[in-house]
Parts: structure tokens; C-alpha cells; sequence
């Protein structure tokens, strides 16, 4: 009876590390080949755009700080003027690993990976689109209502 309470324990233990891999490996899935499309630099959670480097030929006009917590991105509107230069500073204090997604722009911050509680990361843009409302959202988080407004403003 021993033998066979020591090989169902093991099964059920080999079960249970199976389950977790699984939805560890959905929470944080590893990058794509290569760093392009995929789950942290393009289609799935980096915004659909080609990635680039977000850094422009003239210094930033202002720098725009960008918190990320569990699960919501402060400030909720963030306000830009077109054409204007900024420098935009996300730093994560929530405790799952996020991104900052602004998918009208093609920038993702930081531009491979996502960062954990208390990194930070910044990328200096300058605004090339027509006044309006744009979404910029957690790519992870998305789905969960992780997003907030960029306003840009004529």
C-alpha cells in the first residue's frame, strides 16, 4: 500500500507543477524571436505597430511621468500638445509586470520585456498626430481596463 500511495502523490504533485507552468507561462509569456512582433514588442501586447526607437532630433519640451500599478495607469488623461516634444517617464509600482503602449505612435515602453515592481523605463517621443483622443494602454493588461487617454491638443 505504501508503493502505491508514494506513486500517486508523485502523480498528483507532477500534475499540480504542470498546471502552474502552464498559467505562469500565460501571465508572463516569454518575448518573440527576434524582439519583433509578438507578445512584448508588437502585435499581441506591444500595439499592433512596428516598433521604433522613440527617440526624436530635438530635446524634450517636458517630461510626463507615467505610473503603472496594479491595474491602472496615473495619470488617466495625459495631455499633449502636436508636434510638441516629450519625454515620457513610466515607472512601475504595481507588483505585475507591466508596459506603457501608445500604439498611434508605434512606441512601446520599454521597447523589449516589461518591467517589474519599481523599474522604470522612458522614451522621449515627439507628437506627430492630428488633435484628438487616443487610447494608450498596459499590453498585458489590456483586456482588464489597464488603459488611459492621451489628449492631443491643436
Amino acid at each position: 500500500m505504501g508503493k502505491h500511495l508514494l506513486v500517486i502523490v508523485v502523480a498528483v504533485i507532477a500534475i499540480v507543477v504542470a498546471i502552474v507552468a502552464l498559467l505562469a507561462a500565460n501571465y508572463y509569456p516569454a518575448p518573440s524571436p527576434g524582439g519583433g512582433a509578438g507578445v512584448y514588442g508588437g502585435d499581441e501586447y506591444g500595439g499592433g505597430a512596428p516598433q521604433q526607437e522613440a527617440t526624436p532630433a530635438k530635446s524634450p519640451e517636458r517630461t510626463v511621468e507615467i505610473r503603472l500599478r496594479d491595474f491602472s495607469i496615473s495619470p488617466g488623461t495625459i495631455r499633449v500638445s502636436r508636434g510638441e516634444t516629450v519625454r515620457f517617464v513610466v515607472i512601475n509600482e504595481g507588483n505585475a509586470r507591466h508596459n506603457f503602449v501608445i500604439p498611434a505612435l508605434g512606441v512601446t515602453i520599454p521597447s523589449r520585456g516589461l518591467l517589474s515592481n519599481g523599474d522604470s523605463a522612458e522614451a522621449t517621443v515627439t507628437i506627430d498626430l492630428e488633435p484628438g483622443e487616443y487610447e494608450v494602454y498596459c499590453g498585458p493588461h489590456r483586456d482588464i481596463g489597464m488603459v488611459a487617454k492621451l489628449v492631443v491638443e491643436g
